[in-house]
């Protein structure tokens, strides 16, 4: 079956129009083929529905009605003629066929050898006439395995089939009978179909009751929602001025008025329905067929608003058992991460592309070394804390060579905790919108003001949890759907920027895109700087949560103090397989010891390996193998196994420092300048050592940035040999 816009353009322009006449649609757009969107919306709204079905007679409403009831593969003219004679329906036929509710479509007949039968009803040339306009059928189609059948589009058949029922037995109803317009509100929603129920719920907050609970349970809910003073007053306010003005008038009025008396008012119909349709479309105003007429009101419970959201109840989280695949790395890992990836760039020359990337060789090292969560994607990760470490100054490049090194941020570094480490990230990453590149925004979040909502709002409901305690993360989804479901951007300044019916389109796609941020916001970056443990479904994706103790201290938990680190006087334990075990996160005990070992496992137990290799790293990096082996027996619990002690010293004695690094060499042709130069103070600075009577190395100042020409070296230069010059020395 195909959709009504499919149906509308294979009508000529002429038809088209005809179409939009009787249907007294108002359109922007002139009607072609192939343009006959706005058309079909037009046909869709009830408040035109109602006024088409009030032009039909009752042959008419009662055919119509059977072409709700049918299947959506449509009805030929056998299957008309069981029910119907072909002289009563004919003219109806005809009449809802140029109307636009019926249209032929060709199904594929059970028995190939389709025969027209010789009904006799068609006989007549009049009738015959008319079963041909409606069927257009040809001679040749008899031979056809196809059959022609007429059927209303399904765009139509839900609300018209309510519609058509409700208008029947508006005309048998007498005065005594029951009106709709005197229905509670509960009748009245329960008289709707469930997907215009699930349609109302995102302009009305409801948007986390799509799809997963009954038709009653969302009556229930927007009855509190129409009924709610604030709420309704701000609906009120996203609709056009004239249906404000309509909705306050009706009110003064009583709350119900005719149709009848209300054209009168508007004399036309489409300046009617711009003022009536949005509410009636948000369920404020209500229409209903009555003693052969139509009635516009305003539901008792909508009029007089009573209630208000605060008495509503809110959800809670639902807490799990505890998973049996949880995040298993301490909350320190990116901390711990830092220290390793500072000691690999201090110890390798690691220069960025042309592109201004870490080499592929380096990154794939690196990542080896880092507490990695193999469940993500690594370069993520990676990304990730690197660009933290750099908001941090904790690396630089160098502008020669496009190395990088550490940066004078490094000191006051080493001299933190892993936990106050852990805390500058955390604190970095809520200051840093860019830094959330590995979550996937659409363009109308995608801006820092908005990112940084984001995660405030995530932020502020993890502090309503307490540490330790498993929560069902599809709990947290429902609750956040049902409660505060725009919370990145508010839902009026989304309208104002996008318009109400694209706001709504977006509330139906809240799971695939509201949803899957907060989702990766926990279980990637949450995961990462340690605020929550997560734990996996089947399918890898994450289906609970749980602060971890920093984290709750970090998001801000009522009553949680500030976490500390256990302290362990002898934290490590080295053993005569050259296997050294770290029980303790030291910032200063893991600092030195990436200098001159190798991991062999990252754990709450870390195991690190000494060889040759790593021993003689550790050496050029400034140690010294007298150094070591005291720096290993200070923290070892007891005496270093000799074998480890013979192997150190015996690999130190191939090691021959050599000193390189980049000097000026300053020379002068009487000794007496270079001695003035020395004694002189603004200069002694400058200078390493004196070669001779008459030279000197002079070693300038380093560049402050990289990234500004004014501190490269040529201009450093050109700055020393200015200010000689500006004492009486001149530089040649």
């Amino acid at each position: 079956m195909r959709t009504l816009v499919s149906y509308l353009n294979q009508k000529r322009p002429q038809e088209l129009k005809s179409f939009a006449e009787l249907w007294e649609a108002n359109l922007t757009d002139r009607l072609s083929n192939g343009n006959t969107f706005q058309l079909a919306q037009e046909m869709q709204s009830e408040f035109l529905q109602r006024r088409l079905l009030e032009k039909l007679n009752e042959d008419d409403l009662t055919l119509l009605a059977f072409f709700t009831t049918q299947s959506t593969s449509g009805l030929s003219q056998e299957d008309l003629l069981q029910k119907f004679k072909l002289n009563e329906i004919g003219p109806s036929l005809l009449r809802l066929r140029q109307l636009g509710l019926l249209y032929e479509d060709k199904i594929k007949a059970e028995n190939s050898q389709i025969t027209t039968p010789n009904l006799p009803l068609i006989e007549p040339p009049a009738e015959r006439r008319i079963w041909d306009r409606s069927y257009s059928l040809s001679s040749n189609d008899s031979t056809t395995d196809l059959k022609t059948t007429l059927l209303l589009p399904r765009e139509l058949i839900h609300s018209l089939r309510r519609l058509v029922a409700e208008k029947q037995a508006s005309n048998a109803i007498t005065e005594e009978g029951l009106e709709i317009s005197r229905l509670p509100l509960q009748q009245l929603l329960e008289r709707l179909e469930p997907e215009l129920l699930e349609s109302l719920a995102p302009a009305w907050g409801l948007v986390g009751l799509q799809g997963s609970t009954s038709a009653n349970e969302l009556a229930a809910e927007l009855i509190l929602s129409l009924s709610d003073s604030a709420l309704q007053a701000n609906v009120l306010s996203q609709l056009p001025e004239d249906s404000q003005d309509f909705f306050a008038r009706l009110k003064q009025e009583g709350g119900r008025t005719t149709l009848l008396n209300l054209r009168k008012e508007f004399v036309n119909l489409k300046r009617l329905a711009r003022s009536l349709q949005p509410l009636t479309k948000h369920l404020l105003v209500w229409e209903a067929f009555e003693l052969g007429g139509s009635v516009v009101f305003i539901p008792p419970e909508i009029a007089t608003p009573t209630s208000t959201l605060a008495d509503r109840p809110t959800l809670t989280l639902q807490t799990t058992t505890l998973p049996i695949n949880p995040t298993v790395y301490p909350p320190y890992t990116l901390a711990w991460d830092s220290l390793t990836f500072l000691n690999y760039i201090g110890q390798n020359e690691v220069a960025l592309t042309a592109q201004q990337y870490i080499p592929k060789r380096h990154v794939k090292k690196l990542s080896s070394l880092l507490w990695i969560n193999k469940r993500s994607d690594e370069a993520l990760r990676f990304e990730f804390l690197t660009e933290l470490y750099k908001k941090l100054n904790l690396y630089k490049t160098e502008l020669s060579t496009g190395r990088l090194q550490p940066s004078l941020g490094l000191d006051e570094w080493l001299r933190l905790d892993l936990y106050e480490q852990t805390r500058r990230l955390f604190e970095v990453w809520k200051k840093t919108p860019q830094l959330n590149t590995c979550i996937n925004y659409p363009s109308y979040y995608n801006s820092h003001a908005a990112i940084t909502q984001s995660n405030e709002a995530i932020l502020g409901w993890l502090s309503a949890c307490q540490p330790g305690i498993w929560y069902s993360f599809a709990s947290l989804l429902r609750k956040v759907q049902r409660e505060n479901p725009f919370f990145i951007r508010s839902r009026r300044e989304l309208i104002n920027q996008f318009g109400l019916a694209q706001v709504e389109e977006f509330g139906l796609t809240w799971n695939q895109v509201e949803g899957e941020i907060i989702r990766w916001t926990l279980e990637l970056i949450l995961e990462w700087l340690g605020v929550v443990m997560v734990s996996l479904d089947a399918q890898d994706r994450m289906e609970s949560f749980a602060l971890t103790d920093l984290g709750a201290e970090l998001v801000g938990v009522p009553g949680v103090t500030r976490q500390s680190l256990p302290l362990n006087e002898k934290p490590l334990l080295v053993q005569p397989n050259f296997e050294i075990m770290l029980f303790g996160p030291r910032v200063d005990l893991l600092w030195i010891l990436l200098k001159f070992t190798n991991l062999k496992k990252l754990d709450q137990v870390s195991l690190y390996t000494l060889d040759q290799a790593s021993v003689l790293r550790g050496m050029e990096s400034g140690l010294s193998a007298t150094m070591l082996l005291e720096w290993l027996a200070r923290n070892n619990p007891q005496p270093l196994p000799q074998n480890l002690v013979v192997s150190v010293q015996d690999w130190s004695k191939g090691f021959r420092r050599v000193m390189v690094e980049r000097t000026i060499l300053l020379e002068v042709e009487d000794p007496r300048v270079l001695d003035e130069l020395l004694q002189t103070k603004q200069y002694a600075a400058y200078f390493v050592r004196r070669l001779s009577p008459t030279a000197a190395v002079v070693k300038l100042a380093e560049p402050k940035n990289s990234f500004f020409a004014e501190n490269s070296p040529d201009e450093s230069l050109k700055l020393f040999k200015n200010r000689l010059k500006n004492n009486g020395f001149f530089a040649t």
